[in-house]
């Protein structure tokens, strides 16, 4: 038989099988917005555990949460549900039902954000150089051009809405990327920047748990160690050379102990997959802090 004919039928029964035996040219950047997951909810995307932080596979919201009616939904389109407090964040979390999904749904737990942040951390292309740990990983929208959160207008363009692109230098631009890519593959968005994010602490515990309330209130690089009660597997990346000169972000304490991460749009270098913020009380609301929910089988 000649090759050519071999080729041929070899290709018509890849195509009987499934019709992403041939990868599109082009096709990545399509299924980081349309993909779904048979064991996630309608907009979540999968998330390895994370043994060390105790944490088993989840799903989690792909978009910040926006508000459907007083409903969470995770959607690239509108503005992240911001002025909302922690307490009723969780609540609008847990109010949250799919059929065939009977796990639970709650507020993104901060052992489940560490998990994601490390993940993000270990996967080349986050980096602006191609590898781990050269130059630096996206830290979202978060130079205040514009001020506030935005919504998602274009989901091809991990830039929407920023006015950046990707032929900008790692620190002049293109950091501002608003999305990451998991080890699984999974595309997340705005998990740095755009609207600051709950956190529940303590996923065990029934409720919104506060984190550590004994820490000195001061902006502080990943590498500085806690004084209080702040473990390092709560806040500092693996590799604890990585700070802001890789936009990782930084940590701020204080006595309010409300927990959240990721930055906002106007925190410029403040702002990362790694910011914590323990200042603010629960009942604090602002549209700039957001919130995003998890499904856990």
């Amino acid at each position: 038989m000649k090759t050519s004919n071999l080729s041929g039928l070899l290709l018509l029964f890849c195509m009987s099988l499934s019709s992403s035996c041939v990868k599109k040219e082009g096709s990545e950047s399509q299924d980081s917005v349309t993909e779904a997951s048979k064991n996630c909810p309608s907009g979540f995307v999968e998330v390895e555990g994370n043994g060390i932080l105790g944490t088993n596979d989840f799903c989690v919201m792909k978009f910040e949460a926006k508000d459907n009616s007083g409903t969470p939904v995770s959607k690239a389109s509108g503005i992240p549900w911001g002025g909302i407090n922690a307490t009723d964040a969780q609540a609008a979390c847990e109010s949250m039902s799919e059929p065939g999904f009977d796990g639970s749904f709650t507020l993104i737990s901060n052992p489940e954000w560490m998990t994601i942040a490390r993940d993000i951390e270990d996967t080349a292309s986050n980096w602006s150089g191609g590898v781990v740990g050269s130059g630096h990983i996206p830290r979202g929208h978060s130079d205040a051009s514009p001020a506030d959160p935005i919504e998602v207008i274009d989901p091809l363009d991990p830039y929407s809405g920023t006015g950046n692109n990707s032929s900008e230098l790692a620190g002049s631009g293109w950091e501002q990327k608003r999305t990451h890519t998991l080890s699984n593959g999974s595309v997340i968005w705005d998990i740095a920047g755009n609207s600051y994010e709950w956190i529940d602490w303590d996923p065990s515990d029934t409720g919104f748990s506060l984190g550590p309330q004994d820490e000195g209130a001061s902006w502080k690089e990943l590498s500085v160690n806690p004084s209080g009660s702040l473990l390092i597997d709560d806040y500092k990346p693996v590799n604890d050379s990585y700070g802001t000169a890789n936009s990782f972000g930084q940590w701020l304490g204080g006595s309010g102990g409300a927990t959240l991460r990721g930055g906002t749009s106007d925190k410029n270098a403040e702002a990362g997959v790694y910011t914590l913020l323990l200042v603010v009380s629960s009942s604090t609301t602002s549209n700039h802090f957001g919130f995003r929910c998890v499904y856990r089988p």
